[in-house]
Protein backbone atom coordinates (compact mmCIF):
# COMPACT_ATOMS: atom_id res chain seq x y z
CA UNK A 1 0.00 0.00 0.00
CA UNK A 2 1.44 3.34 -1.09
CA UNK A 3 0.80 6.12 1.25
CA UNK A 4 0.77 10.26 0.03
CA UNK A 5 1.84 12.23 2.58
CA UNK A 6 0.84 16.11 1.99
CA UNK A 7 1.30 19.53 3.47
CA UNK A 8 0.32 22.95 2.08
CA UNK A 9 0.79 26.08 2.93
CA UNK A 10 -2.27 28.82 1.93
CA UNK A 11 -3.45 32.47 1.71
CA UNK A 12 -5.61 31.66 4.74
CA UNK A 13 -9.10 31.33 4.70
CA UNK A 14 -11.27 28.58 3.58
CA UNK A 15 -10.87 26.65 0.50
CA UNK A 16 -13.41 28.44 -1.40
CA UNK A 17 -11.88 31.75 -0.60
CA UNK A 18 -7.98 31.11 -0.39
CA UNK A 19 -5.13 29.74 -2.49
CA UNK A 20 -2.41 27.48 -2.04
CA UNK A 21 1.12 28.75 -1.89
CA UNK A 22 3.05 25.95 -1.62
CA UNK A 23 2.74 21.42 -1.68
CA UNK A 24 4.54 19.07 -0.71
CA UNK A 25 4.17 15.36 -1.46
CA UNK A 26 5.98 12.55 -0.04
CA UNK A 27 5.53 9.08 -0.91
CA UNK A 28 5.25 5.87 1.34
CA UNK A 29 5.51 2.41 0.69
CA UNK A 30 6.80 -0.30 2.64
CA UNK A 31 7.54 1.68 5.42
CA UNK A 32 10.41 3.41 3.02
CA UNK A 33 10.45 7.35 1.08
CA UNK A 34 9.96 6.26 -2.69
CA UNK A 35 9.24 9.86 -3.97
CA UNK A 36 8.39 13.33 -3.05
CA UNK A 37 7.43 16.30 -4.79
CA UNK A 38 7.89 19.84 -4.06
CA UNK A 39 6.78 23.41 -5.12
CA UNK A 40 5.88 27.03 -4.47
CA UNK A 41 2.70 27.84 -6.32
CA UNK A 42 1.21 30.91 -7.71
CA UNK A 43 -1.48 31.59 -5.85
CA UNK A 44 -2.43 35.09 -8.30
CA UNK A 45 -3.90 36.34 -4.94
CA UNK A 46 -1.80 38.88 -2.56
CA UNK A 47 -0.21 36.57 0.27
CA UNK A 48 -1.23 38.41 3.69
CA UNK A 49 1.82 40.01 5.56
CA UNK A 50 0.39 37.43 8.56
CA UNK A 51 1.04 34.72 6.66
CA UNK A 52 4.47 35.56 5.22
CA UNK A 53 5.63 36.19 8.51
CA UNK A 54 4.00 32.66 9.44
CA UNK A 55 5.61 31.06 6.72
CA UNK A 56 8.70 32.73 5.27
CA UNK A 57 6.92 32.82 1.82
CA UNK A 58 6.50 36.06 0.24
CA UNK A 59 4.67 37.50 -2.91
CA UNK A 60 8.03 37.72 -4.75
CA UNK A 61 8.95 34.23 -4.17
CA UNK A 62 5.44 32.95 -5.70
CA UNK A 63 5.51 35.52 -8.35
CA UNK A 64 7.58 33.25 -10.40
CA UNK A 65 6.29 30.20 -9.33
CA UNK A 66 4.21 27.80 -11.48
CA UNK A 67 0.47 28.02 -11.25
CA UNK A 68 -1.63 25.10 -9.73
CA UNK A 69 -2.96 24.06 -13.33
CA UNK A 70 0.65 23.94 -14.10
CA UNK A 71 2.05 21.38 -11.59
CA UNK A 72 -1.84 19.37 -11.93
CA UNK A 73 -0.57 16.35 -13.60
CA UNK A 74 2.31 15.55 -11.27
CA UNK A 75 -0.05 16.04 -8.37
CA UNK A 76 -2.24 13.83 -9.66
CA UNK A 77 0.53 11.49 -10.78
CA UNK A 78 2.49 11.19 -7.59
CA UNK A 79 -0.88 10.31 -5.51
CA UNK A 80 -2.40 7.82 -7.95
CA UNK A 81 -2.98 4.72 -5.98
CA UNK A 82 -2.04 6.21 -2.95
CA UNK A 83 -4.02 7.01 0.18
CA UNK A 84 -3.48 10.89 0.99
CA UNK A 85 -2.70 11.39 4.60
CA UNK A 86 -2.29 14.70 6.07
CA UNK A 87 -1.89 16.19 9.76
CA UNK A 88 -6.03 17.59 9.90
CA UNK A 89 -5.95 16.01 6.25
CA UNK A 90 -9.59 17.61 5.72
CA UNK A 91 -7.84 21.10 5.75
CA UNK A 92 -4.74 19.95 2.69
CA UNK A 93 -7.13 17.67 0.62
CA UNK A 94 -10.41 20.31 0.92
CA UNK A 95 -8.06 22.59 -0.36
CA UNK A 96 -6.16 20.25 -3.15
CA UNK A 97 -9.79 19.29 -4.60
CA UNK A 98 -10.95 22.67 -4.69
CA UNK A 99 -7.99 23.51 -6.67
CA UNK A 100 -8.63 21.06 -9.04
CA UNK A 101 -12.75 21.53 -9.27
CA UNK A 102 -11.75 25.20 -10.67
CA UNK A 103 -10.41 23.04 -13.31
CA UNK A 104 -12.88 20.71 -14.11
CA UNK A 105 -11.38 17.82 -12.41
CA UNK A 106 -12.90 15.97 -9.66
CA UNK A 107 -9.72 14.86 -7.13
CA UNK A 108 -10.69 12.23 -5.06
CA UNK A 109 -8.44 9.67 -3.01
CA UNK A 110 -9.05 7.63 0.40
CA UNK A 111 -7.99 9.90 3.14
CA UNK A 112 -5.94 9.29 6.63
CA UNK A 113 -5.28 11.80 9.01
CA UNK A 114 -2.54 11.69 11.51
CA UNK A 115 -4.45 14.30 13.80
CA UNK A 116 -7.60 11.71 14.41
CA UNK A 117 -5.01 8.78 14.77
CA UNK A 118 -3.01 10.37 17.24
CA UNK A 119 -6.14 10.97 19.47
CA UNK A 120 -6.91 7.49 19.49
CA UNK A 121 -3.48 5.82 20.00
CA UNK A 122 -1.70 8.55 21.72
CA UNK A 123 -4.15 9.78 24.50
CA UNK A 124 -3.42 12.13 27.26
CA UNK A 125 -0.94 14.18 25.54
CA UNK A 126 -1.05 18.11 26.30
CA UNK A 127 -1.83 18.81 22.08
CA UNK A 128 -1.85 16.96 18.85
CA UNK A 129 -1.09 20.26 17.05
CA UNK A 130 1.97 19.33 14.73
CA UNK A 131 4.78 21.21 16.45
CA UNK A 132 4.34 20.06 19.80
CA UNK A 133 3.31 16.54 18.99
CA UNK A 134 6.17 15.89 16.95
CA UNK A 135 8.43 17.25 20.25
CA UNK A 136 7.07 15.37 22.75
CA UNK A 137 7.90 11.99 20.66
CA UNK A 138 11.06 13.42 19.94
CA UNK A 139 10.60 13.94 15.30
CA UNK A 140 12.41 16.90 15.04
CA UNK A 141 10.86 19.39 12.52
CA UNK A 142 13.04 21.06 9.89
CA UNK A 143 11.35 24.60 8.61
CA UNK A 144 8.39 24.24 10.77
CA UNK A 145 5.27 26.24 8.63
CA UNK A 146 6.82 25.20 5.05
CA UNK A 147 5.17 22.54 3.25
CA UNK A 148 8.15 20.18 2.74
CA UNK A 149 9.23 20.86 6.47
CA UNK A 150 5.78 19.90 7.93
CA UNK A 151 5.19 16.70 5.30
CA UNK A 152 8.48 15.28 6.17
CA UNK A 153 7.40 15.60 10.15
CA UNK A 154 4.51 13.94 9.28
CA UNK A 155 5.62 11.28 7.18
CA UNK A 156 8.02 10.56 10.43
CA UNK A 157 4.61 10.69 12.55
CA UNK A 158 2.94 8.58 10.39
CA UNK A 159 5.53 5.86 10.49
CA UNK A 160 5.47 5.71 13.93
CA UNK A 161 1.66 5.35 14.26
CA UNK A 162 1.98 2.98 11.28
CA UNK A 163 4.23 1.18 13.22
CA UNK A 164 2.11 1.33 16.76
CA UNK A 165 -1.11 0.04 14.43
CA UNK A 166 -3.66 2.05 12.92
CA UNK A 167 -6.94 1.97 15.08
CA UNK A 168 -9.29 -0.10 13.05
CA UNK A 169 -6.82 -2.85 12.90
CA UNK A 170 -7.89 -6.01 15.21
CA UNK A 171 -5.00 -6.25 17.10
CA UNK A 172 -4.91 -2.73 18.18
CA UNK A 173 -8.82 -2.85 18.74
CA UNK A 174 -8.08 -5.63 21.41
CA UNK A 175 -5.04 -3.93 23.14
CA UNK A 176 -6.53 -0.44 23.40
CA UNK A 177 -10.58 -1.07 23.84
CA UNK A 178 -12.28 -3.54 26.35
CA UNK A 179 -15.01 -4.61 23.26
CA UNK A 180 -17.74 -6.96 23.79
CA UNK A 181 -16.35 -10.41 22.91
CA UNK A 182 -19.31 -10.91 20.37
CA UNK A 183 -17.96 -8.19 18.18
CA UNK A 184 -16.29 -9.31 14.76
CA UNK A 185 -12.82 -6.92 14.72
CA UNK A 186 -13.01 -7.24 11.19
CA UNK A 187 -16.46 -5.29 11.20
CA UNK A 188 -14.78 -1.98 11.52
CA UNK A 189 -12.43 -2.52 8.75
CA UNK A 190 -15.89 -3.18 6.14
CA UNK A 191 -17.57 0.50 7.17
CA UNK A 192 -16.65 2.67 4.37
CA UNK A 193 -15.51 6.34 4.76
CA UNK A 194 -19.02 7.20 3.32
CA UNK A 195 -21.90 9.25 3.81
CA UNK A 196 -24.14 7.14 5.56
CA UNK A 197 -25.89 6.22 8.64
CA UNK A 198 -24.80 3.56 11.46
CA UNK A 199 -26.78 1.05 13.96
CA UNK A 200 -24.87 -0.72 16.78
CA UNK A 201 -26.53 -4.07 18.28
CA UNK A 202 -26.94 -5.57 21.65
CA UNK A 203 -26.09 -9.68 21.94
CA UNK A 204 -30.35 -9.43 21.95
CA UNK A 205 -30.47 -7.75 18.66
CA UNK A 206 -31.36 -4.17 20.29
CA UNK A 207 -30.78 -1.19 18.92
CA UNK A 208 -28.01 0.55 21.10
CA UNK A 209 -27.61 3.15 19.19
CA UNK A 210 -27.74 4.97 15.29
CA UNK A 211 -25.93 8.05 14.03
CA UNK A 212 -25.29 9.51 10.55
CA UNK A 213 -21.36 10.76 9.16
CA UNK A 214 -19.91 11.94 5.94
CA UNK A 215 -17.55 9.56 7.33
CA UNK A 216 -19.19 6.83 8.43
CA UNK A 217 -15.59 5.01 9.31
CA UNK A 218 -14.37 8.06 11.01
CA UNK A 219 -17.53 8.20 12.94
CA UNK A 220 -17.77 4.76 14.09
CA UNK A 221 -14.23 4.67 15.01
CA UNK A 222 -14.66 8.24 16.74
CA UNK A 223 -17.08 6.72 19.03
CA UNK A 224 -15.70 3.71 20.11
CA UNK A 225 -12.76 5.66 20.65
CA UNK A 226 -14.00 8.54 22.66
CA UNK A 227 -12.46 7.40 26.85
CA UNK A 228 -14.43 10.73 27.64
CA UNK A 229 -18.26 9.83 27.08
CA UNK A 230 -20.46 7.57 28.95
CA UNK A 231 -22.06 6.54 25.82
CA UNK A 232 -18.81 5.60 24.40
CA UNK A 233 -18.64 3.49 27.75
CA UNK A 234 -21.72 1.25 26.92
CA UNK A 235 -21.21 1.07 23.58
CA UNK A 236 -17.81 -0.47 23.57
CA UNK A 237 -19.29 -2.62 26.45
CA UNK A 238 -22.72 -3.31 24.56
CA UNK A 239 -22.11 -3.50 21.22
CA UNK A 240 -21.90 -6.87 19.45
CA UNK A 241 -22.57 -6.61 15.94
CA UNK A 242 -22.81 -3.07 13.93
CA UNK A 243 -24.81 -2.15 10.64
CA UNK A 244 -24.20 0.68 7.97
CA UNK A 245 -25.75 2.32 5.46
CA UNK A 246 -24.78 4.41 2.27
CA UNK A 247 -26.94 7.06 0.98
CA UNK A 248 -24.37 9.55 -0.39
CA UNK A 249 -27.14 12.83 0.72
CA UNK A 250 -26.42 14.18 4.22
CA UNK A 251 -30.82 15.07 3.95
CA UNK A 252 -31.49 11.36 3.10
CA UNK A 253 -28.24 9.79 6.16
CA UNK A 254 -30.45 12.50 8.65
CA UNK A 255 -33.77 11.42 7.47
CA UNK A 256 -33.47 8.07 7.85
CA UNK A 257 -31.76 8.59 11.11
CA UNK A 258 -34.37 10.55 12.56
CA UNK A 259 -36.82 7.45 11.24
CA UNK A 260 -34.34 5.47 13.42
CA UNK A 261 -34.76 7.11 15.84
CA UNK A 262 -38.29 7.84 16.23
CA UNK A 263 -39.84 4.70 15.45
CA UNK A 264 -36.90 1.84 16.53
CA UNK A 265 -36.09 4.16 19.69
CA UNK A 266 -32.09 3.39 20.55
CA UNK A 267 -31.65 2.42 24.19
CA UNK A 268 -29.07 5.27 23.88
CA UNK A 269 -29.81 8.75 22.75
CA UNK A 270 -27.74 10.49 20.47
CA UNK A 271 -27.29 14.61 19.66
CA UNK A 272 -30.28 14.87 16.34
CA UNK A 273 -30.69 18.31 17.40
CA UNK A 274 -27.17 19.68 16.66
CA UNK A 275 -28.15 19.48 12.83
CA UNK A 276 -31.34 21.71 13.09
CA UNK A 277 -31.16 25.59 13.21
CA UNK A 278 -31.59 26.67 16.79
CA UNK A 279 -34.17 29.21 17.34
CA UNK A 280 -37.71 30.04 16.03
CA UNK A 281 -40.04 33.26 16.24
CA UNK A 282 -43.16 31.39 17.58
CA UNK A 283 -46.74 33.40 17.65
CA UNK A 284 -49.69 33.08 20.46
CA UNK A 285 -52.68 35.22 21.89
CA UNK A 286 -52.58 36.95 25.26
CA UNK A 287 -55.64 37.47 27.62
CA UNK A 288 -56.29 40.48 25.72
CA UNK A 289 -56.84 39.10 22.18
CA UNK A 290 -53.39 40.53 21.24
CA UNK A 291 -51.26 38.32 18.79
CA UNK A 292 -48.23 38.38 20.63
CA UNK A 293 -44.34 36.85 19.28
CA UNK A 294 -41.77 35.82 20.51
CA UNK A 295 -38.32 33.63 19.95
CA UNK A 296 -37.53 30.57 21.96
CA UNK A 297 -35.65 27.72 21.18
CA UNK A 298 -36.32 24.97 18.52
CA UNK A 299 -35.72 22.16 20.86
CA UNK A 300 -39.14 22.94 22.82
CA UNK A 301 -41.86 21.46 22.28
CA UNK A 302 -44.55 23.93 21.13
CA UNK A 303 -48.09 23.18 20.30
CA UNK A 304 -47.06 25.42 16.96
CA UNK A 305 -44.50 25.24 14.64
CA UNK A 306 -42.50 27.95 14.44
CA UNK A 307 -42.97 30.64 11.63
CA UNK A 308 -39.32 30.81 10.42
CA UNK A 309 -35.58 29.71 11.94
CA UNK A 310 -32.33 31.01 12.29
CA UNK A 311 -29.12 29.48 13.50
CA UNK A 312 -28.59 32.21 16.25
CA UNK A 313 -31.42 34.52 18.57
CA UNK A 314 -29.23 37.25 16.77
CA UNK A 315 -30.44 36.47 13.36
CA UNK A 316 -33.60 36.14 14.71
CA UNK A 317 -34.06 39.33 16.61
CA UNK A 318 -32.96 41.22 13.97
CA UNK A 319 -35.11 39.87 11.33
CA UNK A 320 -38.35 40.29 14.05
CA UNK A 321 -36.78 44.20 14.56
CA UNK A 322 -37.68 44.29 10.90
CA UNK A 323 -41.33 43.36 10.75
CA UNK A 324 -41.77 45.40 13.93
CA UNK A 325 -40.83 48.69 12.08
CA UNK A 326 -42.16 47.65 9.04
CA UNK A 327 -45.78 46.51 10.69
CA UNK A 328 -45.80 48.86 13.54
CA UNK A 329 -45.77 46.22 15.86
CA UNK A 330 -45.27 46.74 19.56
CA UNK A 331 -42.13 45.70 20.76
CA UNK A 332 -43.57 44.23 24.38
CA UNK A 333 -45.99 42.16 22.82
CA UNK A 334 -42.84 40.70 20.41
CA UNK A 335 -40.78 39.54 23.60
CA UNK A 336 -38.36 42.51 23.39
CA UNK A 337 -37.06 42.59 26.55
CA UNK A 338 -36.43 46.27 28.58
CA UNK A 339 -39.64 47.69 25.56
CA UNK A 340 -41.72 50.51 26.80
CA UNK A 341 -45.40 49.09 27.12
CA UNK A 342 -47.22 51.06 24.75
CA UNK A 343 -50.63 52.55 25.86
CA UNK A 344 -52.01 49.15 23.54
CA UNK A 345 -55.84 49.67 25.43
CA UNK A 346 -56.20 52.85 23.22
CA UNK A 347 -55.97 50.49 19.89
CA UNK A 348 -58.59 47.58 19.42
CA UNK A 349 -56.71 44.30 19.39
CA UNK A 350 -58.77 43.35 15.47
CA UNK A 351 -56.82 46.47 14.52
CA UNK A 352 -54.05 45.86 15.50
CA UNK A 353 -54.35 41.69 15.11
CA UNK A 354 -54.37 42.92 11.29
CA UNK A 355 -51.32 44.44 10.98
CA UNK A 356 -49.75 41.03 12.95
CA UNK A 357 -51.52 38.88 10.64
CA UNK A 358 -49.70 40.48 7.55
CA UNK A 359 -46.12 40.28 9.73
CA UNK A 360 -47.28 36.54 10.15
CA UNK A 361 -47.93 35.97 6.36
CA UNK A 362 -44.74 37.73 5.45
CA UNK A 363 -42.26 35.56 8.34
CA UNK A 364 -44.16 32.30 7.57
CA UNK A 365 -42.35 29.83 5.83
CA UNK A 366 -44.96 28.60 3.45
CA UNK A 367 -43.21 25.05 2.14
CA UNK A 368 -45.58 22.66 3.36
CA UNK A 369 -46.39 20.98 0.26
CA UNK A 370 -42.60 20.92 -1.66
CA UNK A 371 -39.93 18.59 -3.01
CA UNK A 372 -36.25 19.39 -1.95
CA UNK A 373 -33.41 18.25 -4.76
CA UNK A 374 -29.99 17.58 -2.99
CA UNK A 375 -27.29 19.00 -5.23
CA UNK A 376 -24.76 18.00 -3.06
CA UNK A 377 -24.11 13.97 -4.08
CA UNK A 378 -21.45 11.71 -5.98
CA UNK A 379 -23.21 8.93 -7.94
CA UNK A 380 -25.34 9.50 -10.66
CA UNK A 381 -28.46 9.33 -8.75
CA UNK A 382 -30.14 12.20 -6.91
CA UNK A 383 -31.52 12.20 -3.52
CA UNK A 384 -34.61 13.64 -3.25
CA UNK A 385 -37.07 14.09 -0.31
CA UNK A 386 -40.89 15.44 -0.40
CA UNK A 387 -42.97 16.74 2.75
CA UNK A 388 -47.06 16.77 1.92
CA UNK A 389 -49.00 19.28 3.99
CA UNK A 390 -46.78 18.31 6.58
CA UNK A 391 -48.03 14.95 7.38
CA UNK A 392 -46.27 12.58 5.66
CA UNK A 393 -42.28 12.97 4.46
CA UNK A 394 -40.74 10.73 1.34
CA UNK A 395 -37.72 10.14 0.13
CA UNK A 396 -35.90 8.15 -2.25
CA UNK A 397 -33.46 9.13 -5.38
CA UNK A 398 -33.99 10.29 -8.91
CA UNK A 399 -32.41 8.62 -12.10
CA UNK A 400 -31.64 12.94 -13.22
CA UNK A 401 -32.81 16.11 -12.92
CA UNK A 402 -36.26 17.48 -12.99
CA UNK A 403 -38.32 20.51 -12.38
CA UNK A 404 -41.63 18.64 -12.31
CA UNK A 405 -44.83 19.25 -10.59
CA UNK A 406 -46.53 16.19 -10.86
CA UNK A 407 -46.61 14.59 -7.39
CA UNK A 408 -47.10 11.12 -8.99
CA UNK A 409 -43.78 11.68 -10.84
CA UNK A 410 -41.80 11.79 -7.14
CA UNK A 411 -43.71 9.44 -5.47
CA UNK A 412 -42.93 6.40 -7.73
CA UNK A 413 -39.26 6.89 -6.84
CA UNK A 414 -39.73 7.25 -3.26
CA UNK A 415 -37.91 4.39 -0.97
CA UNK A 416 -39.23 5.41 2.56
CA UNK A 417 -42.04 7.45 3.96
CA UNK A 418 -42.52 7.95 7.07
CA UNK A 419 -45.01 10.26 9.17
CA UNK A 420 -43.75 14.20 9.79
CA UNK A 421 -42.97 15.78 13.28
CA UNK A 422 -41.56 18.28 14.55
CA UNK A 423 -37.38 17.16 14.23
CA UNK A 424 -38.41 16.85 10.52
CA UNK A 425 -40.16 19.64 9.43
CA UNK A 426 -37.53 21.34 11.00
CA UNK A 427 -34.75 19.44 9.53
CA UNK A 428 -36.22 19.85 5.80
CA UNK A 429 -36.69 23.79 6.48
CA UNK A 430 -33.13 23.75 7.82
CA UNK A 431 -31.93 22.30 4.45
CA UNK A 432 -34.03 25.22 3.01
CA UNK A 433 -32.36 27.99 4.41
CA UNK A 434 -28.71 26.48 3.99
CA UNK A 435 -29.59 27.15 0.39
CA UNK A 436 -27.57 23.82 -0.79
CA UNK A 437 -30.11 22.36 -2.45
CA UNK A 438 -33.46 22.76 -5.48
CA UNK A 439 -36.86 23.48 -3.68
CA UNK A 440 -39.94 22.30 -6.03
CA UNK A 441 -43.31 23.79 -4.37
CA UNK A 442 -45.88 21.13 -5.24
CA UNK A 443 -49.69 23.18 -5.76
CA UNK A 444 -51.16 22.21 -2.21
CA UNK A 445 -55.24 21.04 -4.19
CA UNK A 446 -52.78 18.69 -6.69
CA UNK A 447 -54.79 15.10 -6.06
CA UNK A 448 -52.37 12.56 -5.76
Amino acid sequence: MKYAICDIETTGGNCKNGKIIEIAIIVIEDMKIIDSFSSLVNPEMPITPFVSKLTGITEEMTSNAPKFHEIADEIIQITDNAIFVGHNASFDYNYIVEEFAKLGYKFSRKKLCTLSISKKLLPGQSSYSLGKLCKSLGIDINNRHRAFGDASATAELFMFLKNTGLPDEPDVLKNNLNLNPLLSLDSFKKIPEKEGVYKFFNKDNELIYAGNGSNMHHSVMDIFYDHNATNSEIIREECAKIEFEETDSKMISLLKHLKTIKETKPILKSNFKKHLYKFGIYTNEDENGFINFYISHTAKKYPKLPLNIFQTHELALSFLLRKIKKFNLYKHLCGIENAKHDNVVKENPNTYNKRAQKAIEEILMKNLNFVIIDNEHINDEIPFAIIENYKKIGYGYLKEDTDSLNLNFYKKNISDYFTSNHEAYLLLQTFIKAKKIKIINIDKKMKS
